[in-house]
């Protein structure tokens, strides 16, 4: 079900399209009741309290109450990925930060959005952010759709595109988004044995700044191969690949990264399967096999 222009805001029979101009971020999203949940964290925030209140020059993405409630009332899976998700919704620090991952310096209408864009956000938490600059938020628009993609490969779509408040632009999201999780969790939640494998040999990835990791899915690759599977220091997004580049690895090798006239990708010719997985400290790709270096 998606909300209507029609959804009754602070006033009985008030329509979005007639909400008051010149209203800061705080009066204005007091007509939007369908988004309180995202927004009793926000403007209640202990990590930046004001924060939001006089915000200018911001893009906001809200999310719908009623997903949520429903994803709380469906309860969480059993085995290591309920630990996990268990652990993300019980740190009470993360979350109390965490809606600053979909806030974007800058105003962003839908408009401006052709394709996919890897917007930097406002959050740099340094515990829970390790991609220099602040952590990105995958955002794409088409001529049919308009989404965007978080942790887990979670993509939330925009239903309500380009609220204007004073100074700034909301997008209400369909669905709740996910945080970037560890190497290790997105590697256990999204099944990639590869990204396990990784931070058991490598525990120190975790907190490893900026990193690109390609992982191959149905084939092991052994504890002393992994690290030639990532680069450090460069986040390599699929829109920054162009053309043909080489790049040392962690292990000392050399991996040729390239995109074709068709767009696909491939990593010493291997191709890659599903691009643009975000984590913590950067991005995973993942590839149809084992690259031999």
């Amino acid at each position: 079900m998606r909300p209507s222009l029609f959804l009754l805001g602070a006033s009985a029979g008030l329509t979005l399209a007639q909400i008051p101009p010149n209203l800061d971020f705080a009066d204005f999203t007091k007509y939007l009741p369908f988004c309180s949940n995202s927004l009793s964290y926000m403007l209640n925030s202990s990590v930046n309290p004001t924060t939001y209140a006089n915000a200018d020059g911001l893009t906001v993405f809200l999310t719908l109450d009623f997903p949520f409630f429903e994803f709380l009332a469906k309860g969480l899976p059993g085995g290591v990925i309920g630990q996990i998700e268990t652990k993300n919704l019980a740190n009470i620090e993360l979350l109390d930060g965490l809606f600053s991952l979909f806030q974007v310096p800058g105003q962003y209408p839908s408009a401006s959005i052709n394709g996919t864009e890897f917007l930097t956000t406002r959050f740099t938490d340094p515990k829970y952010n390790f991609v220099t600059g602040g952590a990105k938020l995958l955002v794409h628009r088409d001529a049919t759709s308009f989404y965007i993609k978080t942790g887990l490969n979670l993509i939330s779509d925009v239903v309500i595109p380009d609220l204007k408040y004073n100074g700034g632009i909301i997008h209400v999201l369909n669905q709740q988004a996910s945080p970037l999780y560890s190497v290790n969790d997105t590697g256990y939640v999204l099944n990639i044995p590869f990204l396990t494998a990784l931070a058991d040999a490598h525990p120190e990835i975790e907190t490893t700044s900026d990193l690109t990791i390609f992982a191959p899915t149905g084939h092991p690759v052994g504890p002393g191969q992994v690290d030639k599977y990532v680069i450090q220091g460069k986040v390599l997004y699929s829109t920054e690949i162009v053309g043909s580049k080489t790049y040392k690895t962690l292990g000392g090798t050399t991996i040729t990264v390239s995109k074709d006239g068709a767009g696909n990708i491939r990593v010493n010719g291997v191709k890659v399967a599903e691009a643009d997985i975000l984590v913590q400290n950067g991005v995973v790709h993942t590839i149809g096999g084992p690259m031999y270096t």
